[in-house]
């Protein structure tokens, strides 16, 4: 693909994070069958009763709050709902489309305001970090996209 490194880095970014998710979201549909719930339970109960550390209290606590199972299949159609989109994403700014820069910077801006608000109520680094690397691309995309726009016949 050929075009500014920061495009590129954009395409290349949506394209790792598409194949990792309806990745993930494949094999965890491929596993549903074969007991996938039961045995996330099964793990918690496990690091509850044998490790004492803190984190594994943690993380047991919440695999056992995400593996129940209505949780854990809108977790899973969620991934791929979000795979799918982040693809068809990285698809149309490599493709070269007018609309996709207005695309990603639609799908990114539109989870802001949910961020914003996880943010103020368990600030985190690496939330202020993902926060502002999406409002950067959301705005390079969309000077990008301003600056290239089609004429009106």
């Amino acid at each position: 693909m050929s075009g500014p490194p920061a495009l590129r880095a954009i395409v290349l970014y949506k394209s790792l994070k598409a194949s990792l998710e309806l990745g993930a979201a494949l094999l965890l549909g491929a596993l549903w069958p074969l007991g996938l719930p039961e045995k996330l339970e099964t793990v918690a109960v496990w690091l509850r009763h044998h490790i004492t550390h803190g984190w594994a209290n943690e993380l047991a606590a919440w695999l056992v709050d995400g593996a129940a199972r209505r949780r854990l299949a809108l977790s899973l159609v969620a991934l791929g709902l979000d795979g799918a989109l982040t693809a068809v994403e990285a698809w149309s700014l490599r493709a070269g489309h007018w609309w996709g820069p207005w695309l990603v910077v639609a799908a990114t801006t539109s989870l802001l305001p949910f961020e914003i608000y996880e943010f103020a109520r368990v600030p985190r680094p690496s939330r202020a970090v993902l926060i502002a690397v999406n409002l950067l691309v959301a705005a390079y995309l969309a000077r990008r996209a301003w600056a290239e726009r089609r004429p009106s016949v």
